[in-house]
């Protein structure tokens, strides 16, 4: 998993076309529902 914390270090790996991308929206704060969606994300 690889955190952006910017548009444009974004783009640059959009622009590799590497992999998949998810996004999982936190508002800032990560819980439990959120940390579940990355677990099924990164089984497929």
């Amino acid at each position: 998993m690889e955190v952006f914390d910017s548009y444009e270090s974004l783009k640059k790996v959009l622009n590799e076309g590497v992999g998949s991308i998810g996004m999982v929206p936190t508002m800032g704060a990560l819980h439990e529902g959120h940390l579940s969606l990355i677990r099924i994300k990164s089984k497929m």
